[in-house]
């Protein structure tokens, strides 16, 4: 039954503009613990970003996430967000999403820096401002840990692939 779902999700995401869909809640089914249509290809779009959560409240702090993910955020912003004190909001995230608050927010923001790289001639700080980052030392500690690859080096790679490249 989670295979028809997630068809359904699709078919209904490729109907309708997917580039404001943050989360979709789907209604709990028969014990169902909702349903993930993992991100395509290696430079993930947010649009791309289609998760099903049964439980409303992580659904609307995912939301937020991925809505206010170049600004300022913490446990405690989300979690005032979603109307969950921090410690609910984190226990949500960790049985939902099997990661953490903090995780999920730093994933985003490398999810779109990763878009900008390919898609935009933005130098490397550009980018880590307008991915919420407070620098540029720290955005390439993250983007190395996160993809293994240095924000030049995935950049290089990807547009070389694009382009039909090695």
């Amino acid at each position: 039954h989670g295979a028809e779902l997630a068809d359904d999700l699709e078919r209904l995401v490729t109907l309708h503009d997917a580039s404001t869909i943050a989360a979709v809640i789907v209604e709990p089914i028969a014990g169902s613990t909702g349903v993930l249509i993992p991100p395509k290809g290696v430079v993930t779009r947010m649009s791309s970003n289609i998760l099903a959560v049964t439980d409303v409240k992580i659904a609307r702090a995912l939301r937020y996430i991925w809505e206010h993910f170049p600004e300022p955020l913490s446990l405690a912003v989300v979690a005032r967000e979603s109307g969950l004190n921090r410690r609910a909001l984190e226990r949500g995230f960790r049985e939902h999403l099997g990661r953490s608050v903090l995780y999920e927010i730093t994933r985003v923001r490398i999810e779109r820096a990763k878009v900008l790289l390919v898609e935009s001639d933005l130098k490397a700080y550009q980018v880590a401002e307008q991915c919420g980052f407070a620098g540029i030392v720290a955005f390439s500690k993250v983007f190395l840990r996160l993809t293994g690859l240095r924000p030049s080096d995935f950049r290089k790679r990807n547009r070389a692939d694009k382009l039909g490249g090695a």
